[in-house]
């Protein structure tokens, strides 16, 4: 498989797990568009960049480093989170 294919379906899935969720609740709200550009600056490092370093490292270890990677990450992201917002 190749990397813009594991990604491209790790968005699919998601997006398609988020809609059905949403859709199910009946809860859908779009942000003001002053939150826009953060929305777009959280979205392109929380899962552009992310999905492209995890799949990218999915490539090229071994299984057990991959699930190490896919188990850490939400705490890397916490981390970064903490980091950056206030």
């Amino acid at each position: 498989m190749t990397l813009e294919t594991m990604i491209f379906f790790r968005q699919f899935l998601g997006t398609l797990t988020v809609a059905i969720i949403v859709g199910l609740r009946g809860e859908w709200q779009l942000p003001s568009s002053s939150n826009f550009p953060r929305i777009f600056l959280a979205s392109f490092v929380g899962i552009v960049l992310h999905q492209w370093l995890q799949a990218q490292g999915m490539l090229t270890t071994t299984a057990i480093v991959t699930s190490w990677l896919s188990a850490l990450a939400p705490i890397l992201i916490a981390c970064i989170c903490w980091a950056w917002l206030p």
